[in-house]
């Protein structure tokens, strides 16, 4: 994970006596993106309207160990309303992303400055609890240790529209279309395909033979002449 960028502006609010510092997130899912931040009411913010769950929400501590590797990051939201989780359940969110930012706010909860980038990574899992106090879990792995990880990827035409739709790309590329109808295949390298009542090996041997006897013999005759 890389250092924040803290702009001059945050800088100084950080050094002043007071100081008020709240979250923002994002969470990337398919469906229904989820734009929230530690405040009341909503914040315009980068093109997006956040919504605010004051104290309802909680992120846990991040603490890189001494290796250099960072832990995920769990986000929790509490006191969720049941039409909140219904779509939740509905959502795909699997290696979706995942990004947290640290605003600070002056007394009228307007922004000082940008937010920084505290934490980015992509979604793992995803928990609901219903219960008498209904909640939302999220697990966020950070980007070092998704470089770590092995990803398998398949040659079809699923996983290749799957990785497209990760990345954004809505286009209906068919580049692994046929790639199913390839197994099992018998392909001629060079040769013509033996028609159904002649053998494999006769008739590519013949071939063969017949080819090259020919021409052994056409390259034989002027060298004799010149000899002469």
């Amino acid at each position: 994970m890389t250092r924040p960028d803290v702009s001059n502006d945050m800088q100084t609010a950080l050094k002043g006596a007071e100081l008020t510092a709240l979250p923002i997130v994002h969470l990337d899912f398919a469906g229904d993106p989820v734009y929230a931040w530690g405040g009341v009411g909503d914040l315009s913010w980068n093109g997006e309207t956040w919504l605010g769950v004051g104290n309802l929400g909680e992120i846990g501590t991040i603490q890189s160990d001494i290796k250099g590797s960072i832990p995920s990051l769990e986000l929790s939201l509490n006191h969720i309303d049941r039409e909140i989780l219904a779509s939740a359940r509905g959502q795909s969110f699997m290696g979706r992303r995942g990004r947290v930012w640290i605003g600070v706010f002056n007394d009228d909860q307007t922004l000082i400055s940008d937010p920084a980038l505290f934490y980015a990574g992509e979604i793992s899992n995803l928990t609901i609890s219903d219960g008498t106090d209904p909640s939302i879990n999220v697990v966020i792995d950070s980007r070092l240790s998704l470089l770590k990880r092995v990803r398998p990827t398949y040659r079809t035409q699923e996983d290749h529209l799957r990785q497209l739709d990760k990345a954004g790309i809505t286009v209906n590329d068919r580049f692994f279309e046929f790639v199913p109808s390839l197994l099992n295949k018998t392909i001629y390298w060079g040769l013509r395909e033996p028609s159904p009542g002649r053998g494999r090996v006769g008739g590519s041997s013949g071939g063969f033979a017949g080819g090259f006897s020919g021409g052994f013999g056409g390259l034989a005759g002027p060298s004799l002449s010149a000899e002469r």
